[in-house]
């Protein structure tokens, strides 16, 4: 079975891009998803999150306000870290399991934060490592999200392809106000806690390019899909 990664920043594509192997009959798993599976009422994400920030970041009914601890980590890169260093390891635990539960050629997995959390993305160190290119504070991130991964080698992932979706950076903070109902500033700072993606072309086999031509962008979708029998 051969594992295709997915990602691009925020408000890239991901979702029309993953959306569209579904409709081809692709098997897709979404790292987004698993993360508000894994962070869910009465699970260990949320008791582990509740703990490390408190439990004024828990709603009522045991929910995580996700919209409040958004507006915290992403002001704060050490928070962010710590967040990162909970939330990983446990979607890449049931990421792992999901795969190991498939009988299929290829499947696809949904991660945006590919390169921000990954400790070898294709099983070795690629001379051109983003952790290089990073500012200080998201370096130190990097490294402990690497820490974290490395404690839990059973469930770290070896991606065999990946394919990134790029767009221009104010046409994300566009679509992220009108998605996410946030300001300008704030779109902005989640940017700033992400990789370029100029880093994730540079170590991409397959780019998509998604600046408001969705037909295109599906169409190019089914393009690639269509040669996988050849790789």
């Amino acid at each position: 079975m051969k594992i295709i990664a997915i990602t691009g920043g925020i408000a890239a594509g991901k979702t029309v891009v993953s959306g569209r192997l579904r409709e081809l009959g692709a098997e897709v798993i979404d790292a987004d998803i698993i993360s508000r599976e894994v962070t869910a009422a009465g699970g260990r994400g949320a008791e582990m999150i509740a703990e490390a920030f408190g439990k004024e970041f828990l709603l009522p009914d045991g929910e995580i306000n996700r919209r409040k601890l958004r507006e915290a980590v992403f002001s704060d890169p050490q928070k962010l870290s710590a967040l990162n260093a909970i939330t990983h390891p446990l979607i890449r635990e049931n990421i792992s399991e999901k795969i190991a539960a498939l009988n299929c050629k290829y499947v696809f997995v949904v991660i945006p934060l590919l390169f921000e959390t990954e400790v070898s993305f294709r099983g070795s160190s690629r001379a051109d490592s983003p952790l290089g290119l990073l500012g200080s504070a998201a370096r130190q991130t990097l490294r402990e999200a690497r820490a974290a991964a490395a404690i839990s080698k059973n469930s770290f992932i070896i991606y065999d392809y990946i394919w990134t979706i790029s767009a221009d950076k104010e046409t994300r903070i566009k679509r992220l106000i009108a998605r996410d109902n946030i300001s300008a500033e704030q779109a902005r700072a989640i940017l700033a806690n992400q990789v370029s993606d100029e880093i994730r072309e540079r170590n991409a086999d397959v780019i998509f390019y998604n600046n408001g031509n969705i037909k295109s962008l599906k169409a190019r979708v089914d393009e690639e899909y269509s040669k996988l029998g050849g790789w």
